[in-house]
């Protein structure tokens, strides 16, 4: 069908708009062939409309319940429209059609972990490489999965591996940075940032990771203002502290310095730009700042193994509840929560129950 090949052939050069084009003039002539609809999914999913491409894979089904490619796109559609254990389902048909499909277990993957059940997300990963080593695809998603569960050496040789059968995958290089990142590796992560962003200009998602990292800048300025200010303020009254202020303020200008040298100079345009954009726009000013420079003591308490955190947590709230601490009382109260979840998925990850997806045997 010619129509739907050139829409087959402008979605692969990334033009989805004129691809819908052509696919309503091919579903106009054949409005029973479910490939049609699928790809009609695909091109609103590169729109970024989710609900349309759950309409036209919903169809794609209609027409042919026995084709999983339809049920794949229909489980990223749920998934993206936050419907977890629907898409769960979507995914788990597709491969129970296609049992040899590499890419329906990225997809169920994907949907387990999003419905909580992380050790079979890991199985659904890991048995897609199994399926297809030689896959990209099926790497970086056991690299995502693996980062998750907070396994960044096991995430980085995955995505190593990854970027090695396609050295032009800017996702999997975006990813890679992420785990540099994590690792505190904040120079290799921009470099990496930087050369995601060259591979695909128009990736938001490698942009915003961009602006993150090289906005710290923007964060070590601002302080450095808030000590020249302060140090203003005390320069008649106290001439000795005023010193000491400014002198701070100067620290953390040097800090931007050497940040800002260290990025490409198309990474510090990008920064100039967005910095333009929201002078004198609410709306888009981070408001979200002050958490960019996290304290030593948070960074701990991630580096804490969840159970022991858990103990801490409920200590230190025993002992300011039995020392009439309020504030505390308050601040730990509202992170006991948090520490029980963070050790319920610990424990999990390693212990299975009953109804965790199983990988079938090969």
């Amino acid at each position: 069908m010619p129509a739907q090949l050139r829409g087959r052939a402008l979605l692969d050069a990334n033009r989805p708009q004129e691809a819908l084009a052509e696919l309503g003039r091919a579903a106009a002539a054949d409005p029973e062939d479910a490939t049609t609809h699928c790809l009609v999914a695909l091109a609103h999913f590169s729109l970024g409309d989710h609900a349309a491409a759950l309409t036209a894979a919903n169809r794609a089904v209609a027409l042919d319940p026995e084709e999983d490619w339809a049920h794949r796109l229909r489980a990223v559609a749920l998934s993206a429209l936050g419907r977890k254990r629907e898409a769960r389902d979507a995914a788990l048909e597709a491969c129970r059609l296609d049992p040899e499909e590499a890419y329906a277990y990225l997809v169920l993957s994907e949907t387990l972990q999003a419905t909580g059940d992380e050790a079979g997300a890991l199985e659904a990963a890991r048995h897609g490489v199994a399926l297809a080593p030689e896959v990209a695809a099926t790497h970086s998603q056991l690299g995502l999965v693996l980062l998750d569960h907070d396994r960044k050496e096991e995430a980085e040789t995955a995505f190593r591996t990854a970027l090695s059968l396609d050295p032009e995958d800017d996702a999997a290089l975006n990813n890679l940075s992420v785990v540099r990142l994590r690792m505190g590796d904040r120079s290799g992560a921009m470099s990496g940032f930087e050369a995601a962003a060259r591979l695909d200009p128009r990736s938001q998602t490698v942009r915003r990771n961009v602006l993150a990292v090289g906005g710290r800048a923007r964060v070590f300025r601002r302080f450095a203002i808030g000590f020249a200010l302060w140090g203003v303020l005390t320069l008649f009254t106290e001439p000795a502290a005023s010193v000491v202020l400014f002198a701070i303020a100067a620290v953390f200008e040097l800090v931007r310095y050497v940040q800002l040298r260290r990025l490409s100079g198309p990474t510090r345009g990008l920064l100039v730009d967005d910095a333009r954009a929201r002078r004198f726009t609410p709306s888009r000013w981070d408001w979200r700042w002050p958490t960019r420079l996290r304290p030593v003591w948070w960074i701990l308490l991630l580096k804490i193994p969840p159970p022991v955190a858990l103990l801490l947590n409920a200590a230190a709230l025993a002992g300011a509840v039995a020392a009439l601490l309020w504030f505390w009382v308050i601040v730990l109260g509202v992170a006991l929560p948090f520490s029980a979840m963070r050790a319920w998925r610990w424990w999990r990850r390693g212990h299975p129950g009953r109804d965790s997806w199983r990988a079938p045997p090969l």
